[in-house]
């Protein structure tokens, strides 16, 4: 049972890595003009569930929960890995910054024709 857990935590650690190695040349790209902006309609929510998953383990580790309340009908018209890097970026913070035991909670609300973060 033991050597079952070791493997499913290597196996997301690997995902881990390969998805934080593939951001971090799409945003050096970026970075270098190399990336066009393509933007498309997608779920806010299941984009920052995606995001809260790749940064849990760092949050178990601190002792730290996260969570989201983001409404599930919040579509954004937006470069979904641009707005995955800000996402990232914002929760790694938070992580960093936020002491042990307590949480950090992802919010979003509809403000005119755009969409804010927090309260």
């Amino acid at each position: 049972m033991r050597q079952l857990y070791c493997h499913l935590m290597l196996h997301d650690g690997v995902k881990q890595g390969v998805d934080l190695l593939d951001h971090l040349l799409s945003w050096g790209k970026a970075q270098a003009g190399r990336v066009k902006h393509a933007p498309i309609h997608f779920n806010l929510g299941g984009l920052v569930s995606q995001d809260i998953e790749f940064v849990s383990h760092t949050a178990d580790r601190k002792g730290i929960s996260i969570s989201s309340l983001i409404n599930d009908q919040i579509v954004l018209y937006a470069d979904p890995n641009m707005i995955s890097t800000v996402v990232r970026n914002l929760l790694t913070n938070a992580l960093k910054f936020t002491p042990r035991g307590c949480s950090v909670v992802v919010t979003a609300k509809k403000a005119s024709d755009c969409f804010s973060a927090g309260n």
